[in-house]
């Protein structure tokens, strides 16, 4: 009888809550008085490092505390530049300065994650860019090993089940590694230029701070998925 050879796909796909929320926020100003700008964009930046140094209390290593809000942040230099504007005609062209710096921290804490978003809606010289939720390295390291197991029992069974129905068993000669990994976060909020798309984009259409001032920042869900083609063969006739 000749051998049966079975190729079957398997995968798997895991769900789970995301561990940090990182949160990117931008100091922006423009105007016509270029030092001006300048100045307002410092001082928006002074600002935030001044908050996130507070939420990043670090150890003698360094390495951020237990309890700290932040785990580590980041920013960029005062970056400027300019553009014309015009109006109606050519006349009335008038130089507009700009000024920027950006942040980026991970958080966490969500609790203090909404309070800082909550708070950072009102100023007027800072846009909140996006939100992401990740994994910790060590929880995606664990969820790629647990993937590929259940990616790779999920091809036993089918190989099994096909192999079954003509009576015969099958073993495993080939295994191939189709795509693993970070499928997708269930939101993940795009870069956003205005206060009010970022609004919309983190809390849902209609929604923003409570009483308080801060937001309900809720981890959302992030799904591993695998793939593993494998190659079967029938078990040699006795």
């Amino acid at each position: 009888m000749a051998p049966l050879k079975v190729t079957v796909v398997g995968s798997s796909s895991i769900s789970r809550q995301a561990e940090r929320g990182v949160l990117t926020v931008s100091a922006k100003a423009e105007g016509p008085e270029k030092e001006l700008v300048s100045q307002e964009v410092t001082s928006a930046s002074k600002e935030l490092h001044r908050m996130f140094t507070e939420l990043s209390p670090k150890t003698e290593s360094g390495a951020a505390t237990a309890d700290a809000p932040i785990t580590v942040f980041s920013s960029t230099m005062l970056r400027t530049g300019f553009y014309d504007k015009t109006d109606k005609t050519p006349e009335t062209r008038t130089r507009v300065h700009t000024a920027t710096s950006s942040y980026s921290a991970i958080f966490r804490n969500f609790a203090k994650l909404g309070e800082v978003v909550g708070k950072l809606m009102t100023h007027p010289n800072v846009s909140i860019e996006r939100v992401e939720w990740k994994l910790t390295d060590a929880t995606i390291k664990s969820l790629h090993s647990e993937s590929r197991t259940l990616a790779m029992q999920n091809a036993i069974e089918k190989a099994e089940d096909y192999a079954r129905v003509v009576g015969r068993k099958v073993f495993a000669c080939e295994i191939n590694e189709s795509d693993h990994g970070n499928q997708v976060a269930m939101l993940q909020q795009q870069q956003q230029q205005q206060q009010q798309m970022a609004r919309s984009a983190v809390y849902g259409s209609g929604a923003g701070p409570s009483h308080d001032g801060s937001v309900d920042m809720t981890p959302q869900d992030i799904r591993y998925t695998g793939r593993v083609t494998v190659k079967f063969e029938s078990e040699p006739e006795m």
